[in-house]
């Protein structure tokens, strides 16, 4: 079948983060796929030469869709994706009204939304949502609501997700990082390793001072972009020193506490860094369920809503896995909904870790969320 998937990228790149894993997973099933997307460029380092190499993957531009005298020529769909309920163009719309009147079938059109582990999401799930204007007026979509139990749309995961990640060398992972700093190899298996990608904690000043102090070797592996600017900010607001040397240093040290700066990650090699590390502070939906995946600790940064929305919504997803003592404090403080400020130290994420492996296992029990779209095109 030919799958039509539109993605507008609002922020922070989880939209092309998400869409992109969404449509090589089709692809992997023997899918083809049209992704339309109105910022292409966060996929030259997501997918990288990947974004070019799968024959049964094509990246348009949303513009393109735009375009009536381009739509002239398209041709429909079996299944039409709104990521996110993203607007489709009217101009591609009006294409497929044209060719639905020409007797042609209207795609299987199903609306993907945000993923949350607040109650309505099971209510919502798989709810009809008729089209009552427009060019699309008398055609139907299809709620699908990701989500943490069997009444959603399930998590999105590779089928070979699992063995990829036994398959993962952590150790060999974090020597590289090691020899590339020029820092004894032996650390690799020893203190704390926390990947870091976040927004703009207002704990992480106090944090990195605590990991400086610790008494065994903290690693903190930082991904680029916000996170990393964040990061080099709090250091010299606490640590002082030169500005114009510590944005050249892709290593640099205080203490206990080593921070490695990573460049840009395609999704295989940020999954490593997850894979790799004993506690994963990340952000945003596409990401969390990532960590999830790599069956250690997390910390859930979640997109702050001027209307405080993302509070309740961190609140249930707390709730929905159990996290609860520390670790729920940790993630509390992280989002600066607790003043708690402690720092998480190993002994602790090690207690955590059996409960984190046991999450892994019970949500990989879940539909997978490509088997969920599959089986509509099939009702």
């Amino acid at each position: 079948m030919l799958w039509d998937v539109f993605c507008q990228v609002v922020d922070n790149y989880g939209d092309a983060g998400f869409c992109w894993r969404l449509t090589q997973e089709l692809a992997a099933r023997g899918q083809r796929v049209r992704l339309w997307i109105d910022d292409p460029a966060p996929l030259q380092w997501l997918a990288g030469p990947r974004v070019h190499r799968d024959a049964a993957i094509e990246v348009l531009d949303w513009q393109y869709a735009s375009n009536p005298h381009a739509m002239q020529v398209m041709h429909a769909p079996d299944v039409l994706i709104e990521a996110y309920g993203c607007a489709i163009p009217d101009a591609y719309l009006s294409a497929l009204a044209r060719l639905h009147a020409g007797g042609q079938r209207w795609p299987v059109w199903l609306n993907v939304e945000y993923l949350s582990a607040e109650p309505y999401v099971e209510r919502m799930h798989g709810l009809p949502s008729p089209v009552m204007a427009g060019p699309a007026a008398g055609q139907c979509k299809t709620f699908i609501y990701p989500g943490f139990t069997p009444a959603t749309g399930g998590l999105l995961r590779e089928r070979n997700l699992a063995a990829r990640i036994a398959a993962h060398d952590r150790m060999a992972w974090r020597r590289g990082l090691l020899d590339k700093a020029d820092i004894p190899l032996a650390q690799a298996e020893q203190g704390l390793w926390v990947s870091l990608f976040c927004y703009e904690p207002a704990c992480l000043p106090d944090w990195l001072q605590q990991w400086a102090a610790a008494s065994t070797p903290v690693h903190l592996v930082a991904a680029a972009g916000r996170s990393q600017r964040w990061l080099r900010q709090c250091w010299l607001e606490r640590f002082g020193g030169g500005d114009s040397t510590l944005h050249t240093l892709d290593t640099f040290q205080r203490g206990a506490l080593t921070v490695h700066c990573q460049p840009f990650l395609e999704q295989p090699a940020f999954d490593h860094m997850l894979w790799s590390c004993d506690l994963n502070v990340v952000r945003g939906e596409e990401s969390m369920v990532r960590a999830l995946w790599a069956a250690v600790p997390l910390l859930w940064h979640i997109y702050p809503q001027e209307d405080h929305a993302h509070e309740a919504k961190l609140l249930a997803w707390l709730d929905r896995l159990e996290i609860q003592g520390a670790w729920r404090t940790a993630n509390l403080t992280l989002n600066g909904l607790h003043d708690d400020g402690a720092a998480p130290e190993l002994t602790q994420v090690r207690r955590w870790h059996s409960h984190a492996t046991a999450t892994a296992r019970r949500l990989h029990r879940l539909p997978e969320l490509i088997d969920t779209l599959m089986a509509r095109t099939r009702s």
